[in-house]
């Protein structure tokens, strides 16, 4: 095998690697958001039951109970509906992680084909930084161990798998 070939063969490798990562981010980034909206949906429907049990409680207070007790009933009512209005806020962040992901392809998608306009043959040390660039733009642990997993040669679908499973703790928020 001739060294133009060698070298077309590693740098079809490192696309197909990149096109890996590439399509394992926008299949996370799917699986995240249908999560994220069963649970804003949940959310939201806990709330118009917890605005229903307000009005009833409103209305209580014109018949038979004392001001004390339907004014305790309605706080309780009000702080659970702000927990919820809380909660449903995180859900939103999934719109921030989700356009991240797909801006961080996007730059990628470029500067790879940046790279290839430029390269006559295959460059390791070219291949090596954009690698290194890709993974430092990683904000969360579970993208960084998705595209860990996949530049180990895992499939895709471990790797989702992998990153599925790293989990923050229960009822943690993990910032990126």
């Amino acid at each position: 095998m001739s060294m133009l070939e060698r070298d077309q063969t590693v740098m079809e490798r490192e696309i197909e690697q990149f096109l890996k990562v590439s399509q394992a981010e926008i299949n996370l980034s799917l699986k995240d958001s249908a999560e994220s909206i069963r649970e804003l949906t949940k959310t939201f429907m806990d709330m118009v039951r917890d605005v229903h049990e307000i009005k009833v409680g409103l209305a209580g207070l014109k018949v038979a109970q004392t001001e004390q007790a339907a004014k305790a009933n309605l706080e309780k009512i009000c702080d659970t509906y702000l927990d919820k209005v809380q909660d449903s806020t995180v859900g939103f962040q999934f719109y921030d992680k989700l356009t991240q992901r797909l801006q961080h392809n996007v730059r990628s998608m470029n500067k790879m084909m940046q790279m290839l306009e430029r390269q006559g043959g295959y460059d390791a040390a070219a291949w090596e930084q954009f690698r290194s660039d890709m993974k430092s733009r990683y904000n969360t642990e579970k993208d960084r161990l998705m595209f860990e997993a996949l530049m180990e040669g895992k499939s895709i679908q471990t790797a989702i798998s992998i990153a599925a499973d790293a989990r923050t703790g229960e009822g943690s928020v993990e910032l990126f």
